[in-house]
C-alpha cells in the first residue's frame, strides 16, 4: 500500500496477515482513525514513512501479535492523544523502531522483543533505551493537513524537537511521505515529513497578560517578508499536547486572546 489514505476503518482486522512468510509494506500513507494492523505466525508487516493518528475519541493502535511476528516500524508519525494504548506489542513479537516521532503515543510491551535503533523521538518514554533516542520530549505538530504531496500529514513546527536530528550517514530513507528529498537540509529528520524551513524565526517575542479582563497580548517582530501566515499554538499546564489557537496572515505582528 503506497500514496494512500486509509481512513475511517474500526473494524476487528483492518490490516491482518496471518500465514507463514507473508509480508505486507505500507508507506508514503496515511492511517487515520483505524484499527488494528496485526501480523501474526511469521507475518512480517514494514510500515515506514506514514503518518498513524486518529481524531478525539477515535483509538488507533498499531498491534503486532503472535509468537514470531515481526513489525518495523521506520520514519513514522505516530499520534496517539493518550486515549489508549496507541502502540500496542505482545506475545513474543519482536518490533524494530526507529527514526519514528512519538506524540502521545502510549506504548503498551507484554512479553515482546522491542529494539530500538535509533532516533526515535517521543513525548512519553516507550522504552525507548538507544543513546540516540529522545523521551519524554516537547513536540508541537500541526493539525492534520495538505502540505504537498499525494497524502495529508501533520507538521513539524519550527524548532521541535526531532528536526535535524539524523546525520546523513544514518539516514535510511531519501525521501519522506510527500515524496519530497531527505534531507531537506543538512541532517534527515524524524518522523514522515522533512522539514524545509527558509523563513527567519521571528525575534523580541513578547507576551503580556491581564488577568482582571482574562485577556493575553502577544507581540513579535516580523523577520522574513515570504511568510504566508503565523500559527500560534498553546499548551495549558494540565494539557498533554499543544493545540493551535489562531492563524494571522503575514506580516501580523500581534495577537490578542
Amino acid at each position: 500500500i503506497s500514496n494512500s489514505e486509509l481512513i475511517d476503518n474500526q473494524g476487528d482486522n483492518t490490516i491482518y496477515i496471518a500465514a507463514e512468510s507473508d509480508q505486507f509494506i505500507i508507506e508514503n500513507s496515511l492511517l487515520w482513525n483505524i484499527t488494528p494492523i496485526t501480523t501474526r505466525s511469521s507475518g512480517i508487516g514494514i510500515i515506514r514513512n506514514s503518518t498513524i493518528g486518529q481524531d478525539d475519541g477515535h483509538p488507533v493502535t498499531v498491534i503486532t501479535s503472535g509468537l514470531v511476528a515481526r513489525m518495523h516500524l521506520l520514519h513514522n508519525t505516530i499520534i496517539g492523544n493518550n486515549l489508549s494504548n496507541s502502540l500496542i506489542l505482545r506475545q513474543g513479537t519482536e518490533v524494530i523502531g526507529e527514526a519514528n516521532l512519538l506524540i502521545n503515543a502510549r506504548c503498551y510491551v507484554d512479553y515482546d522483543i522491542w529494539e530500538s535503533v535509533g532516533y526515535n523521538v517521543s513525548t512519553g518514554d516507550c522504552q525507548l533505551w538507544d543513546p540516540t533516542d529522545i523521551p519524554n520530549a516537547d513536540i508541537a505538530v500541526s493539525p492534520l493537513t495538505d502540505n504537498g504531496g499525494p497524502t495529508r500529514t501533520v507538521f513539524p513546527f519550527h524548532g521541535s524537537i526531532g528536526i535535524d536530528l539524523i546525520p546523513p550517514e544514518d539516514c535510511k530513507l531519501y525521501s519522506d511521505q510527500r515524496g519530497f528529498s531527505r534531507p531537506s537540509n543538512i541532517n534527515c529528520d524524524v518522523g514522515a515529513v522533512e522539514v524545509a524551513f527558509n523563513l527567519a524565526t521571528p525575534t523580541d517575542v513578547q507576551l503580556s497578560s491581564d488577568t482582571v479582563n482574562a485577556k493575553t497580548d502577544i507581540s513579535w517582530v516580523d523577520n522574513s517578508n515570504d511568510e504566508t501566515q503565523f500559527i500560534i499554538i498553546r499548551r495549558g499546564s494540565n494539557d498533554d499536547q499543544w493545540s493551535v489557537l489562531a492563524t494571522v496572515p503575514a506580516n501580523t505582528t500581534q495577537f490578542s486572546d
